[in-house]
């Protein structure tokens, strides 16, 4: 559609003309960030030449991290260099990490899931070996003082229940009677991006 032809721009067409596809060099970013379809295959993102967010139409399943991904995308770009680690008092490792959150609308159980994916890359001088990925999920199922969480070893899945039958007193901001629990799970590892980077 052309995006010049309404009055006013609604919420949606503004998520296609400010898409984050082009990246500063000048501030040392890569010059393509967010995926884009590059229609008139200049290097540049502009929704103006009919340029869109890369989502995948195909129908093949293709998790590259190339393709948006879900029927509703969150797509994200951040780095461990920008502030101090208060938590673990560590030193930045010069990471990039693009990342995804997306859904799918459906009647079976998907409709209940999110899903996430990432894309890191070392932008330091460093060459890191013996790399440990790790989720953090801090899941609070209406009051967070009554939650448990286990682990499902045959399933390698994390899960978070409600420790009572009740969810907190049944009052606002807790689920009462008959409250949920959360899986977490790794549908897949890390992937390297050459052979070179060995295992």
């Amino acid at each position: 559609r052309d995006l010049h032809s309404f009055p006013t721009r609604r919420s949606s067409d503004l998520d296609i003309l400010e898409w984050p596809g082009n990246g500063d060099v000048s501030k040392g970013q890569t010059k393509n960030l967010a995926p884009y379809v590059d229609v008139n295959h200049d290097g540049m993102y502009n929704a103006h030449d009919g340029d869109y967010p890369a989502f995948n139409f195909s129908g093949i399943p293709d998790c590259s991290g190339n393709y948006l991904l879900g029927d509703q995308t969150l797509w994200m770009i951040y780095n461990d260099m920008g502030n101090t680690h208060t938590e673990t008092r560590g030193l930045p490792f010069g990471l990039e990490i693009q990342a995804q959150a997306f859904a799918y609308k459906s009647l079976g159980d998907i409709n209940n899931m999110t899903f996430y994916q990432y894309k890191i890359t070392n932008r330091s001088a460093n060459v890191y070996h013996q790399v440990y990925l790790g989720q953090w999920a801090d899941f609070d199922l209406g009051w967070y003082n009554d939650d448990y969480t286990q682990c499902d070893v045959k399933r390698g899945m994390g899960i978070g229940l409600n420790g009572t039958l009740v969810d907190g007193t049944g009052g606002p901001g807790t689920y009462g009677k008959h409250p949920p629990a959360i899986g977490v799970d790794f549908l897949g590892g890390p992937k390297a991006s050459g052979p070179s980077d060995g295992k």
